[in-house]
């Protein structure tokens, strides 16, 4: 008898332990969930983008919205170097890996036209229109408007032309080009969540 109530109170221990076990495990998991997998949709504030064997840090991140159909993107660093990565998903997922353009070796003349040469290379409009955009991970976020006129060129080249501020052919202008991309190309790691390299924006004021 002895022996068996032993026994006994063993199991009953062990199923007690178990349960407590289990329920540390759960309240530890809802209270820190694990990081969701990280994917060109939702990448936050100082994860890292590796592309040609270069590691970005995700500083800026732009959510545009044109009539509900809505697309990012994202100002990544690395250190003095600045690109954008740009997610649209259509019938299709498109990224484009575009560089900004010197201001001062931007000349194009209003209103534009369906063509442009830049840099001797032939890029044709594609798609433009009005958008509203938000930016997350400044200090001071931003809300306005953009025009965006796209444009592609040979050998997947891109060009685009986003101008801010205002609904109208005024407004802080910014052309970028570079090239499709495919999401394989890419490799992405969490951050911790803060920027790296301070604030950085395509507008400063609305």
């Amino acid at each position: 008898m002895i022996v068996l109530f032993l026994l006994i109170l063993v199991i009953a221990g062990a199923v007690f332990w178990w349960r407590g076990r289990q329920r540390i495990e759960q309240q530890h998991g809802a209270s820190q969930p694990a990081s969701a997998e990280r994917s060109v949709f939702n990448l936050e504030i100082g994860d890292i983008v590796q592309n040609d064997l270069r590691d970005w840090i995700v500083e800026t991140i732009y959510q545009y919205n044109q009539d509900g159909f809505k697309w990012i993107e994202y100002l990544l660093r690395d250190g003095d170097d600045v690109v954008w990565l740009s997610v649209v998903e259509d019938d299709w997922l498109e990224l484009s890996w575009m560089t900004p353009v010197p201001s001062e070796d931007v000349a194009v003349s209003m209103p534009l036209r369906d063509s442009i040469l830049f840099d001797g290379v032939s890029y044709q409009r594609v798609d433009r229109g009005l958008a509203r955009f938000r930016t997350i991970g400044r200090s001071r976020n931003q809300d306005g408007f953009c025009q965006f006129h796209d444009y592609k060129g040979p050998d997947q080249r891109c060009l685009s032309v986003e101008i801010y501020g205002t609904e109208f052919d005024q407004g802080d202008l910014e052309l970028c080009v570079g090239e499709r991309i495919q999401a394989q190309q890419l490799s992405l790691l969490p951050g911790d969540g803060r920027s790296v390299y301070g604030s950085s924006t395509r507008v400063e004021s609305q």
